[in-house]
């Protein structure tokens, strides 16, 4: 039975998973049932995926680094000719990234390409770049068999130094919630989907005032028929928030499972997302949902959308999620947005088809 390798998935991220998960349903509907790999390690229940830890004690860190060269070398040498090598994370590559990603990276492409399989960067955001990074990332590109960008803004910022990459939204929208969905009527609760790199890049002082800044959110979004909470489905934010946000008195869930934390997203009535993913999940099952982001894949995401920008929260200060709370909450509003909702999202999974067909006939093509 061929193998298909997913590479430099996060563990820690439910985002990543739920791309892993994406590509195998998807690629396997196309050429029936094949292995699949992650990062070197055989994986027996694609859909069992889950979220582990990735903030380790310092002394065990070096351990990790370790780890993660090993996998990195066994999964080169699991590879086999005429075989997809899928890199399926979602943004690695940029100055605010280790130049050694992209190093790591031009190595395993070297590699897939000695062993005569196929390499493939699913859509992703990119950038920016400096000439020396550039040049490295347009190296790396050259030696893959297709690319493809997840937003405008990051096919503009390679365009200087490669013009292999195509355009193809996230496809994760492709990834069904288990369970009955509820309709519209029946959809309940505010869910508030925190990102930790608001803090890290410098948007918001500290964990404390992030902390605070939730709260107060929830005071001013929620209603008499729905109530608030913190959804987490990222290790990082929940170790950074969670104890922080029991102290203000304010719920929260960590779901460690990305399919059924998708299904929450579903069945909410508001989402409020600074989290690229939770927003996904949001938008592709039909839930308004603002976005209050830290980097240019928030509002590239939203252009795919009629109107899309006008979810976005300009900033993290409590009038402005207030006010885009009280324009989204208007009955007319908010039917608007649902039905161009919906119409984006037929549109990014026609567009998403193209591109898995696209992908699984390399498999079929002679060996590279």
């Amino acid at each position: 039975m061929k193998t298909i390798h997913i590479v430099n998935v996060t563990t820690g991220n439910g985002g990543d998973l739920l791309m892993a998960m994406a590509a195998a349903h998807k690629l396997c509907a196309r050429l029936g049932r094949r292995r699949i790999v992650l990062d070197g390690r055989m994986v027996a229940d694609i859909n069992g995926l889950r979220v582990t830890s990735l903030l380790l004690p310092k002394p065990l860190r070096w351990i990790s680094r370790l780890r993660r060269e090993n996998d990195r070398k066994r999964a080169i040498r699991s590879i086999r000719p005429g075989e997809l090598v899928l890199d399926a994370n979602g943004y690695r590559h940029g100055n605010i990234w280790p130049a050694r990603h992209v190093e790591d990276d031009i190595a395993l492409a070297a590699a897939v390409r000695e062993r005569g399989a196929h390499l493939v960067l699913l859509p992703k955001s990119y950038g920016p770049f400096d000439a020396a990074r550039g040049s490295r990332f347009a190296d790396l590109v050259d030696l893959t068999d297709l690319a493809w960008a997840r937003d405008e803004e990051s096919l503009r910022m390679c365009q200087p130094v490669t013009s292999r990459l195509q355009l193809c939204p996230d496809f994760t929208i492709g990834v069904p919630a288990p369970g009955k969905l509820a309709d519209s009527k029946e959809r309940r609760g505010i869910l508030l989907v925190p990102n930790s790199k608001l803090v890290e890049r410098g948007f918001i002082a500290d964990f404390d005032a992030y902390a605070r800044f939730l709260a107060e959110c929830s005071e001013r979004l929620a209603t008499r028929q729905h109530a608030c909470r913190v959804l987490f489905h990222q290790d990082k934010d929940y170790r950074r928030l969670h104890r922080r946000l029991s102290r203000l008195g304010i719920p929260w869930v960590f779901n460690k499972d990305p399919l059924a934390c998708k299904t929450e997203l579903a069945r909410a009535w508001l989402v409020f997302s600074s989290r690229y993913h939770g927003m996904i999940g949001a938008i592709s099952s039909g839930t308004p949902c603002l976005v209050l982001g830290w980097a240019h894949k928030y509002g590239g995401f939203l252009d795919f959308y009629p109107g899309g920008r006008e979810l976005l929260v300009a900033q993290p200060s409590i009038d402005a999620v207030a006010e885009r709370a009280a324009w989204i909450n208007t009955p007319e509003v908010r039917e608007g947005v649902i039905r161009r909702l919906v119409q984006g999202n037929r549109a990014i999974a026609a567009q998403s088809e193209l591109m898995w067909d696209q992908i699984a006939s390399l498999e079929t093509s002679r060996i590279a």
